[in-house]
């Protein structure tokens, strides 16, 4: 849920830059290719991402960006309950292999869903 607040706030403050740079060339107050975004305009998008919900790393690195800056690489997590394996195959009754084993992990790694308590499955086997 909070990638897609991000991504929705992201995409909002582009909007916003985007929106200013139409509204500057149809009233003719070209920039110069090198003019940078004003103080005012760069805490605008900022208070926008707040209002949004954005996380303070999105914030930092949003904040950095617009200022030329570099920015912090964030990585992605994995929402709790989510499983990051990409399955290779359709599992039905009576599948095996790698794709069965990672489901099985994934099942075992969640406390209301322990495939079994010993053997083929458990989990550590």
């Amino acid at each position: 849920m909070q990638s897609i607040t991000n991504n929705v706030a992201i995409r909002v403050a582009a909007a916003v830059v985007g929106f200013a740079m139409v509204v500057s060339a149809l009233f003719g107050v070209a920039a110069p290719a090198n003019a940078a975004l004003t103080e005012a305009q760069i805490q605008s998008i900022l208070s926008l991402l707040s209002s949004f919900g954005a996380d303070q790393t999105t914030i930092n690195n949003v904040n950095a960006s617009l200022r030329g800056q570099p920015t912090t690489p964030t990585t992605p997590s994995t929402p709790a309950g989510v499983c990051p394996y990409v399955w290779s195959a359709t599992l039905q009754q009576g599948s095996t292999g790698a794709d069965v084993m990672k489901l099985q992990q994934f099942l075992n790694s969640m406390s209301d869903t322990q495939v079994s308590a010993s053997g083929a499955g458990s989990a550590g086997n």
